[in-house]
């Protein structure tokens, strides 16, 4: 989670193995669900 939105920053990011990306402000049911669906993985 990050309060920058820049696209580079967010392909820089996927690049190093992230599997979602969030920027403030957050909605808590979109993480929620997002860390449901990396742990049935």
């Amino acid at each position: 989670m990050t309060a920058y939105g820049e696209l580079d920053l967010i392909k820089e990011s996927m690049n190093w193995g992230a599997e979602r990306y969030f920027t403030k402000p957050f909605d808590v049911f979109e993480v929620r669900d997002a860390v449901q669906q990396l742990l049935k993985q």
